[in-house]
């Protein structure tokens, strides 16, 4: 069987207005609704062209930012937040058809736009699309690459207070 992906984070789509536009620009509201109505397009688009071949998989890659802010990231977080609920509706609209729509969260990937993060680890991208990939082949809904966003996502189970507290202790 052949698996079709549509990998929704390339910088010439829609979803990486999605990351870049509000975090560049005067981070405005504009931008993040141009921002959100990017990513269900993108992918619903593809929809039809999947569903007709049997089924694929759509990719979101998100962020662990998906779950929480701190100052400065307000609009990438916002966006992120969006997108990752865009994603969980997406799964569920496209399921019936075959369709798994999978949402990869990671801390920091080593790219251009983190560079400005100088003394902070990065995962390479080639570590993140291989587990992305994994998680397809594996069914999953969900693809936590690293310990940050593992870390992150179960803090949120409990009082948030606490996560918040131990992240003003980090320094970035």
């Amino acid at each position: 069987m052949s698996v079709m992906v549509m990998i929704s984070s390339s910088r010439r789509s829609a979803a990486w207005s999605c990351v870049i536009v509000p975090w560049m620009r005067s981070r405005s509201a504009w931008s993040m609704w141009r921002c959100c109505a990017s990513v269900w397009p993108e992918s619903s688009a593809f929809a039809p062209v999947l569903g007709h071949n049997g089924g694929g998989a759509v990719l979101n890659v998100l962020s662990a930012l998906s779950w929480f802010g701190y100052p400065g990231s307000g609009s990438y977080h916002l966006a992120k937040a969006a997108a990752w609920a865009m994603t969980n509706s997406a799964r569920l609209e496209l399921a019936d058809q075959g369709t798994l729509v999978t949402g990869v969260h990671l801390g920091l990937a080593d790219t251009g736009m983190s560079a400005r993060f100088v003394d902070t680890p990065k995962l390479a991208p080639s570590e993140v699309v291989r587990a992305a990939l994994d998680g397809v082949e594996a069914g999953d809904w969900e693809v936590l690459v690293d310990d940050w966003s593992r870390t992150v996502k179960t803090a949120f189970a409990g009082d948030p207070r606490k996560f918040y507290a131990a992240l003003a202790a980090m320094t970035f």
